[in-house]
C-alpha cells in the first residue's frame, strides 16, 4: 500500500474492512467458540474434581508433586502445582538432551522403570497400572528418600490406591498424600 501512495489511514481502513468481511463470512466459528467456552466453564464448576483441585491451589507447598499419567495434567493445569515429571509423554527429551540423565534418574528412583526394559516397549508413557504396583509397594522410608533427593513434598494418585503416606485430601477420584 505504501508503494502505491495510499495513505496510512486508507490502508488501515481497507485492512479493517477485509477483517470485518472475513469475520462476517465465518461467524459460525465465533458462535462455536463462544458456545464451547460457556459450556466448558459451566461444566467445570459442576465437576466435583474441580473443587478438589481448586482446594489444591490453596495448599501451601514448597516442592514438587509426584504424579501418575492420569493425574499429571490435572495437578499442573487445574491445581497449579509443580510436577516432578510428566509421565504421559517424553517427547521433550530430544529438544532438551541435557535433561536425559536427570529424567532417567527420576524414572529409575521414583517410577521403578529400568531404562533397558520399559514397561511397554516403544510406548512414550508409563501406564498407571505399572505405576500403581510400584507406588503401593514403596515404604515410607523410600518416599522420604525421594523427598530429600528430588525435593518432592506431595503425591497425587487415583483415590483407590493404597499408599504408605499421610493422606491430606481425598475424593472419589483422587487422593493427595504428604511426604513427611
Amino acid at each position: 500500500f505504501s508503494k502505491i501512495k495510499i495513505t496510512k489511514k486508507l490502508s488501515t481502513t481497507i485492512i479493517s474492512i477485509i477483517l470485518i468481511l472475513y469475520s462476517i463470512q465465518h461467524y459460525k466459528n465465533f458462535v462455536y467458540l463462544k458456545n464451547n467456552y460457556v459450556f466448558n466453564v459451566i461444566n467445570r464448576y459442576k465437576n466435583p474434581d474441580f473443587k478438589f483441585f481448586n482446594d489444591l491451589i490453596n495448599l501451601k507447598t514448597s516442592g514438587y508433586f509426584i504424579t501418575t499419567s492420569s493425574t499429571t495434567s490435572y495437578t499442573h493445569l487445574l491445581g497449579l502445582k509443580p510436577i516432578l515429571l510428566d509421565t504421559s509423554s517424553f517427547d521433550f527429551i530430544p529438544y532438551h538432551p541435557y535433561l536425559v540423565n536427570s529424567v532417567y534418574q527420576i524414572l529409575q528412583d521414583v517410577y521403578g522403570v529400568q531404562i533397558n526394559s520399559p514397561p511397554i516397549k516403544n510406548n512414550p508413557s508409563i501406564p498407571d497400572a505399572y505405576i500403581k504396583s510400584i507406588f503401593e509397594n514403596k515404604l515410607r522410608t523410600e518416599w522420604l528418600f525421594l523427598r530429600e533427593k528430588f525435593n518432592t513434598t506431595h503425591l497425587l494418585v487415583p483415590s483407590n490406591w493404597k499408599i504408605d503416606l499421610d493422606l491430606i485430601k481425598k475424593n472419589k477420584s483422587f487422593a493427595v498424600y504428604k511426604i513427611k
